[in-house]
C-alpha cells in the first residue's frame, strides 16, 4: 500500500508567479514534464522522452492549491498536489508537495521532487 509523502519547499517567488508554474501546461512544461499538453478544461498528459501520461485537475484555489489525479489510479493514492503558503515564522513563501509512493521508492520518489523543485527554482529565476 502507497505511503503519502509531504515535502517542503521554501521558494524565493511570488505565490502568483509560483501558481502560474503549478497550473498550467506552459508552466509545468520544463521542471515538472518535458512537455505538458492539455485536453480540454481538466485534462493534462504530461510527456517524458516517449513515456506520457494523463492526469485530471482535481481541485484548485488560485495562488493556494492544486491537486492532479493520474487517469490510471483511483483514490487518494493517485493524487499528487501542491500547496502554496507563508511560514508563520519566517513570513517565506514555501510550497508544500504532497505524493504518494510504495514504501520501497519513497527515497526515490524524494529525490525525484527535489530535483524538480530545484529545476521549478531555477526556472522561477530563484537558483
Amino acid at each position: 500500500m502507497k505511503e503519502k509523502i509531504t515535502l517542503e519547499y521554501p521558494v524565493n517567488s511570488t505565490a502568483g508567479s509560483l501558481f502560474a508554474r503549478l497550473s498550467t501546461a506552459s508552466g509545468l512544461r520544463g521542471w515538472f514534464a518535458d512537455d505538458v499538453k492539455t485536453e480540454g478544461e481538466r485534462g493534462f498528459v504530461f510527456f517524458w522522452g516517449k513515456v506520457s501520461q494523463r492526469a485530471v485537475l482535481e481541485a484548485k484555489k488560485a495562488n493556494r492549491y492544486i491537486r492532479f489525479r493520474w487517469a490510471d489510479v483511483h483514490g487518494p493514492e493517485g493524487c499528487f498536489g501542491f500547496r502554496i503558503f507563508s511560514s508563520e515564522l519566517t513570513g517565506e513563501l514555501s510550497l508544500e508537495v504532497t505524493d504518494y509512493a510504495e514504501p520501497e521508492d519513497r527515497e526515490d520518489l524524494i529525490f525525484l521532487w527535489n530535483t524538480n523543485i530545484k529545476r521549478l527554482r531555477h526556472n522561477l529565476g530563484a537558483g
